[in-house]
């Protein structure tokens, strides 16, 4: 059985007066009945209609089941009586049945005259019909036929067939309106395209077919946002206007729904012309028409925004909002459109409040979008688009006065958009970057790493769904190039300013010529290009950045208030010019471009205190240059009217305050004002204290403070600074960043935490300076083996946190292994930020609350169980040593004095140049090695008087012996320029000193650890781990050009004995197969080359076969389980990174990282030669006894040096082999 919705429409008895049956009009009723095969369905009595023309003038519309067979109407005398003639004999009218077969809707058109069975000549039988098929998602006609019995179909004929078609498509409009379904609306675009198929040119009616087809196809693109549909709604609209004369009361209508769907058009492709000539047809429209018509006014003004906001044009905006305001007026509350008509004027009255800057009409703005989302329809798609339109405005008020519950609603509005708006639509896109723009609003107010993360997702998504050609894709574009450049300079991830500069040069390639957009996005591309600059110090980058600001401002008028902000992006940009390349016209141009702005703005523009700020720092730069008192007294002078325009709370009020702070303590040093000192810490204290500035910023403002304290000897002051500087060490080398990142945010933090150190010695606090210095100290491996650390008790207590803190973990450590790029970075910042959160619950529960907390002077302890460890620090205030002993519970003090950190750097200085005048290992020259040689005496010999003779004095090691048995093991952990020199070696070498007593080796084996941490863990290793006697040989004789090296893995074999050997030798030592063997093996020897790279340390490497290199950062990532002592006889092995002194950045400290108890290498290039000797010496002392112990290896090393210096050979030969570890 199959259901049908039939529609009735004027069925009407026609020539009845005349007919055979005329008796039937002398009764005084008469009965019009519909059966449906042959059965009655609906009756309708006609004695009231006026004759000869009888019937149902209107649609009336009956649901049945049946299998479709026949129509047919009767007449009948009395209601309910059988009737008397049958529709074959006087009945001509329309009948629509529409059918539901499997899914499928059929849809079957009758209409004609049907004979009265006598062949009555009014009466042939002229039959049309059509017939549609609607499969989801296709529409076709698929059959039309006229069938013609006696003459042709005359014009109207064809006329009426037409006007039946269009009452059934509006029938199907109202259908769709009341329903929302889209088959009824697809049903009426069909049959309005069937019509304007047929209609004829003479037709007076044509004009109306073609309107009703543009605004059905217009309706359908609102639904499903198909330009198609637009494109061919804009051609029937047009053929419309045209086929109206402007007598025509229609007319005006139609024109302003034309109007309407060019507006549509240009927002959705850009096109100018289609605006321009959109407010031209609607400004007509209402010259022909109503001038008070408010839907045609209502066009208007969305056409005049539209054009205001693509030609930046004021007075376009203005007549805009004068539109508005008459639309609000004419329209009743009462009225549908009403809060539509609100959100129109609120959003034009907030785009001149971008422009002029009035807080008036920002106010003004929210108030009206406030009202219409109360008046519009809860779920409604009006009530979306008033909520969108109140979160704009919101965001720009929050912008303007920063009060938080501004933006804490307009995100609260955009969330409910963003979810009520369907996928698909064409306005979903531009909604979520309204999201994406609030998150990053409330990231530079708040500091949340959630906020900026959400907002770099949803931007991104945005974009990916717009084509190149949508005008708005450009400006969402910069959005997130502007989200990257904010999460940049909170975390310092280069992989971001990357990413950004090359979405802002695209989005500038995508802006159409003179759009306003152009303006800010060289003005974006120039801001991200000075914050590469900041980090990297390229000099394209800073001209670049200043090419792109200087064409900014040349592309904004002075009216506009973006004119003050990206002069101040100039001006910052020729001021960090100045900082870098030292060019004091640099200098005088941003404090120039600095003033003109400020004349440009009233007192309270929100952007003057930014401008304010910059300038009194290039004033201050300028004093510090050429000391004019009056510079940094005026410097002072803006930057307290900058910090009155700064509220507490808003984001720049950390900025204004360190610079504030700066030029106050740079007058102090000037004039030694006690109240400038005072006030600059008291203002850098602020600074260093405010949870929203960027961690870099408060950790310069915490270093500040510092020197500011220490300048009047308030030392309690300065530990209380350093205290905040340290504290924000985790942030500057967050788990977020790639190591590369990390290390570069380092690169200022070694010098201010030995300066901590010092400072706490300063008043006593001897546990705090170890620990802060530990905490300070190869930071980023101590976060690596913070991420492997076993948590047995949290599995105990709390397994499915210790599942969850080890599975993010092992992620983390994997993804910060290398520079992470889009997805990945987005990936690692996500699991940092959910590590941080993670590990706040777990200190949480009981006898947690230290839980992977920085550790403490008694969980430090341990680390000297094997003996002393002693930690030596050197700052420009003080060097000392700390020292960790196996029997004492605290850490003793020694002071170097008169050891100075000056004496330091120039020993460091002298080592460094003799060694590049050495030459590399396999290059190395025997020339004249008296003057290098004396060099080395003096170096070694003022670190035994300065240092290493007075902590052995300090720890009773008064005993000095040529037995290595008998003598204790000592761990050296150096800092800053300490790091590069050989303590190991110190003593006195001349000839008068060379009995037993003078030197570091008569009185204890020495040994080096990148932290007390890689000792602990070591200490660990070296008890827990079920050791494979497995050993592993690199070696490369002849690709290295190292015959050397061949000989080395002779020796071992002796040496070994029973031992399983992997031996890979030349073409063998592939990365894959070295590292499949470094995970199987507990002792290893590399026979190799070893480089340090310089400009990204982690990129140091062991050469491979086919030189392929096995570098530091993919060592420091395995995991060695059977890992006991390598031995790297290679070169540079050891060698740190001068920038990151307090790093231990060598492939020694990675071997430790990756697993090793211990390992030996060198802390420069050596000789082909001796590196057999002393390979030869290690391993006939490990393996004496067949039963080799790792903690023997720095023993080992000890004997083959000394039998090295009995041949009397070079410092440059025996000095630079050391171990590292347990």
């Amino acid at each position: 059985m199959k259901t049908f919705d039939v529609l009735l429409r004027d069925i009407t008895v026609t020539n009845l007066a005349t007919s055979k049956h005329s008796d039937l009009l002398e009764g005084s009723d008469v009965f019009l009945q519909l059966l449906i095969n042959g059965d009655f369905v609906k009756e309708v009595n006609l004695a009231k209609q006026d004759l000869p023309s009888l019937g149902w003038k209107t649609a009336d519309g009956i649901k049945i089941q049946t299998n479709f067979v026949s129509f047919s109407v009767g007449v009948a005398r009395a209601l309910g009586e059988s009737c008397i003639t049958k529709s074959n004999d006087i009945v001509c009218g329309n009948l629509l049945g529409m059918m539901d077969v499997d899914g499928y809707h059929a849809l079957a058109l009758f209409s004609g005259q049907l004979n009265d069975g006598d062949g009555h000549p009014a009466m042939e039988l002229q039959f049309m019909f059509c017939i549609s098929i609607m499969i989801p998602g296709i529409q076709d006609i698929l059959k039309i036929q006229i069938y013609n019995k006696g003459t042709s179909s005359s014009t109207i004929q064809v006329q009426k067939h037409c006007q039946m078609l269009q009452q059934f498509a509006h029938h199907g409009m109202r259908q769709f309106e009341s329903s929302q379904d889209l088959d009824y609306l697809n049903q009426a675009i069909s049959l309005f395209h069937y019509t304007v198929g047929l209609v004829l040119l003479q037709d007076p009616k044509r004009a109306d077919y073609f309107s009703g087809l543009g605004n059905s196809l217009v309706l359908r693109f609102t639904c499903l946002g198909k330009l198609d549909d637009l494109n061919r709604s804009i051609l029937a609209l047009d053929t419309a206007v045209s086929a109206m004369s402007d007598a025509n009361p229609r007319k005006p209508g139609v024109m302003s729904n034309l109007g309407y769907a060019l507006s549509l058009c240009f927002h959705h492709t850009g096109n100018i012309y289609d605006i321009i000539r959109s407010v031209s047809i609607l400004d007509k429209a209402l010259q022909l028409g109503d001038p008070n018509d408010h839907h045609c006014l209502s066009n208007l003004g969305k056409a005049l925004y539209q054009k205001s906001e693509r030609l930046d044009n004021l007075d376009d905006l203005n007549r805009s909002i004068s539109v508005f305001k008459k639309v609000v007026e004419l329209t009743s509350n009462e009225d549908f459109d009403k809060a539509t008509s609100l959100t129109n004027l609120g959003g034009a009255l907030l785009s001149r409040f971008c422009r002029l800057h009035k807080i008036g009409d920002l106010n003004e703005s929210i108030l009206l979008k406030q009202e219409a989302v109360q008046l519009s329809v809860a779920g409604s798609p009006q009530k979306v688009g008033c909520l969108n339109n109140l979160g704009n405005s919101l965001l720009h008020r929050y912008e303007q006065l920063g009060h938080i519950s501004d933006i804490n609603d307009s995100i609260f509005s955009f969330e409910h958009v963003v979810e009520l708006t369907p996928d698909g639509h064409l306005e979903k896109p531009l909604r979520i970057s309204n999201l994406g723009n609030s998150l990053q609003q409330r990231f530079v107010g708040a500091g949340d790493l959630g906020d900026i993360n959400k907002s770099i997702l949803l931007l991104q998504q945005a974009i990916d769904i717009l084509p190149d050609i949508h005008p708005s894709k450009p400006s969402i574009m910069g959005n997130l190039g502007n989200s990257l450049v904010r999460r940049f300079e909170h975390l310092g991830d280069v992989g971001d300013i990357n990413r950004s500069i090359q979405v802002l040069t695209n989005a500038l390639s995508i802006s159409p010529p003179g759009h306003s957009y152009m303006a800010a996005c060289y003005n974006n591309l120039g801001t991200a290009l000075l914050c590469k600059f900041d980090m990297l110090g390229n000099r394209a980058d800073i001209d670049q950045a200043i090419i792109m600001l200087t064409k900014a401002i040349e592309a904004t008028d002075d009216v506009q208030q973006e004119k003050l902000a990206r002069m101040n992006n100039l001006g910052s940009a020729l001021l960090r010019c100045y900082d870098k390349f030292g060019n004091l016209k640099d200098l005088d141009n941003s404090i120039s471009v600095f003033d003109q702005a400020i004349e440009l703005v009233p007192g309270d523009h929100p952007h003057k205190g930014y401008c304010l700020n910059n300038l009194g720092s290039s004033l201050s730069n300028r004093f510090e240059k050429q000391h004019h008192l009056h510079d940094i007294n005026k410097s002072i002078e803006v930057l307290e009217k900058a910090l009155d325009l700064t509220p507490v709370g808003h984001p720049n009020r950390g900025s204004v305050l360190f610079n504030l702070g700066g030029s106050q303590f740079q007058r102090y040093c000037n004039t030694s004002s006690i109240n400038d000192v005072e006030s600059a810490i008291q203002n850098l204290s602020a600074a260093a204290t405010s949870k929203i500035t960027a961690a870099s910023h408060r950790f310069l403002a915490a270093s500040t403070w510092a020197d500011a304290a220490r300048a009047i000897e308030n030392y309690q002051s300065q530990f209380e600074a350093y205290g905040v500087a340290i504290e924000l060490l985790p942030e500057l080398a967050w788990l977020g960043l790639s190591v590369s990142d990390r290390h570069r945010h380092l690169l200022t933090a070694g010098r201010v935490v030995r300066q901590a150190a010092a400072a706490a010695l300063n008043v006593s606090q001897y546990s705090t300076g170890l620990e802060w210095l530990e905490q300070g100290h190869s930071i980023i491996w101590g976060q690596k083996l913070q991420l492997r650390t076993p948590v047995h008790d949290l599995e105990r207590d709390h397994p499915e946190l210790a599942i969850e803190l080890k599975q993010i973990s092992r992620q983390l450590e994997s993804i910060s292994s290398g520079d992470n790029k889009n997805m990945a970075v987005q990936q690692s910042h996500d699991l940092a930020h959910r590590r941080e959160e993670l590990l706040k619950t777990i200190r949480t529960k009981e006898g947690f609350h230290g839980f992977m907390k920085p550790k403490i002077l008694s969980e430090l302890l341990p680390a000297a169980t094997d003996g002393p460890v002693i930690i030596v620090n050197a700052s420009s205030d003080r060097c000392d040593s700390l020292i960790l002993l196996p029997d004492l519970d605290d850490v003793l003090h020694i002071p170097l004095d008169p050891f100075t950190y000056k004496e330091a750097l120039q020993l460091a200085e002298m080592l460094a140049m003799l060694l590049k005048n050495r030459g590399m290992r396999w290059a190395l020259q025997h020339q004249d090695q008296k003057d290098p040689e004396a060099i080395f005496q003096t170096i070694l010999s003022q670190l035994w008087v300065g240092i290493v003779r007075p902590i052995l004095d300090g720890i009773a090691i008064i005993s000095p012996s040529d037995i290595p048995s008998e003598l204790p093991h000592i761990h050296w952990c150096l800092t800053g320029p300490l790091a590069f020199l050989p303590m190991h070696a110190a003593g006195l070498y001349s000839a008068e000193n060379s009995g037993l007593g003078n030197k570091l080796s008569d009185f204890a084996v020495s040994s080096y650890s990148p932290s007390l941490i890689s000792l602990l863990n070591g200490h660990k290793t070296e008890k827990g781990t079920e050791k494979n006697n497995q050993f592993l040989a690199v070696a490369l004789p002849a690709q290295s050009r190292l015959p050397g090296t061949g000989m080395e893995i002779e020796q071992l074999k002796v040496h070994i004995g029973h031992f399983p050997l992997l031996e890979l030798l030349e073409s063998k030592a592939t990365i894959e197969a070295v590292t499949t063997g470094l995970k199987k093996s507990s002792w290893v020897h590399f026979a190799c080359h070893g480089i340090q790279d310089i400009s990204n340390p982690t990129e140091s490497a062991l050469l491979l076969a086919e030189h392929s290199q096995l570098t530091l950062s993919t060592i420091s990532n395995l995991l060695l389980p059977n890992a006991q002592i390598v031995f790297l006889s290679a070169c540079q092995t050891a060698t740190g990174d001068k920038g990151l002194a307090d790093e231990a950045v060598h492939l020694a400290a990675g071997m430790l990282l990756a697993g090793f108890c211990g390992a030996i290498g060198t802390m420069w290039s050596i000789s082909d030669h001796d590196a057999p000797e002393v390979a030869d010496s290690v391993y006939a002392h490990i393996f004496k006894d067949n039963n080799p112990d790792a903690k023997q290896a720095a023993y080992a090393l000890h004997v083959a040096i000394r039998k090295l210096q009995k041949r009397n050979v070079s410092y440059f030969s025996w000095v630079p082999f050391i171990h590292l570890g347990v």
